[in-house]
């Protein structure tokens, strides 16, 4: 919501500006001050309102710093391009895409973790993988 406001915020600044330019060359003053006004209010939206942070992003759980790979657990690997999941045990080398050919993405996500998972949470993490891969 922030980069929204911060946009219409910037356009009826400009509105505001080039009225009040108007207004005050053609001698009506009392409305050119208005519209100053309304300049200042919208500038103080601009500065003010692009701080909020939005509110469409989920909360991705922190990772688990130095996460040793156990060799007998199949872990989780992602294609970014496709969307493919599959998962193989950390000592395999990671393989190509089977469905287009694209470099999988190597997750330290055992496939025991993921499999118990909501779907909203698998979701999450898909997406956090294909802005990490």
């Amino acid at each position: 919501m922030g980069k929204e406001l911060k946009t219409v915020s910037l356009l009826f600044m400009l509105i505001s500006a080039c009225t009040a330019l108007f207004l005050n060359i053609l001698g009506l003053y009392p409305f050119a001050l208005l519209m100053v006004f309304f300049f200042l209010l919208f500038f103080a939206l601009f500065v003010f309102g692009g701080r909020q942070q939005s509110t469409g992003w989920l909360k991705i759980p922190e990772k688990k710093k130095n996460r040793k790979l156990r060799k007998n657990v199949r872990y989780m690997r992602y294609c970014t391009a496709c969307g493919f999941l599959g998962s193989q045990k950390p000592n395999d080398a990671v393989p190509a895409c089977p469905v287009c050919g694209h470099s999988l993405f190597a997750t330290d996500t055992p496939l025991k973790e993921f499999s118990s998972m909501t779907e909203q949470q698998r979701e999450t993490l898909k997406k956090t993988w294909s802005y990490l891969g």
